[in-house]
């Protein structure tokens, strides 16, 4: 039963942009043929008022292509972007800093994850840091003595010793552990 009010829908419509080709068609037939829009859209199996948009764009923009959207525009151009990267990876405490401390100290007027989005898609994540063994010249014989010194020591006095790399401790809470912001190859 028909409603008051309520269109049929038209025969074979669906939901989908269409192609260059329809809308080539749709401009050909409403030209040349002269055909109304709803043999058009029965015809291409489009909606007529669709048809009715794309020649009319067609005619407005002498293109029938769908104009670009501006939307919002973006926080971080290009130049924006290298701050961000030179303030970041000036000295490890900018790596260590969190998203919203980033936010505070560049002073952005948006949500901590667009930072982290923008430096993501520059390569840039929040990783572990890199342990780096440093052994200077000077200590390699202070070290090699330290060994030495205790060759002849038995089981009982090395269960005395608390090894660092066996332990695990922290000093700023349960569960931390220092992430910085850095490229995989860094």
């Amino acid at each position: 039963m028909k409603q008051k009010g309520v269109r049929d829908p038209a025969v074979g419509v669906r939901h989908r942009v269409a192609t260059r080709d329809e809308w080539m068609r749709v401009i050909s037939l409403r030209e040349n043929a002269r055909w109304s829009w709803r043999q058009i859209g029965r015809e291409l199996r489009i909606d007529p008022r669709t048809a009715s948009r794309i020649y009319h764009r067609y005619n407005q923009y002498s293109t029938p292509s769908n104009r670009k959207r501006t939307g919002r525009p973006p926080i971080f151009d290009g130049e924006e972007k290298a701050r961000l990267v030179a303030f970041i990876t000036c000295d490890s405490r900018t790596r260590r800093l969190s998203w919203e401390a980033i936010c505070i100290e560049m002073d952005y007027a948006c949500d901590p994850k667009t930072v982290r989005n923008v430096m993501i898609s520059l390569g840039y994540h929040k990783r572990v840091p890199r342990t780096k063994f440093n052994v200077k010249l000077d200590n390699k014989p202070k070290r090699v003595a330290w060994c030495q010194a205790r060759l002849h020591w038995n089981k009982e006095e090395w269960k005395r010793v608390i090894w660092t790399d066996e332990s695990s401790f922290s000093t700023a809470g349960f569960g931390h552990r220092p992430w910085v912001i850095r490229k995989a190859d860094e």
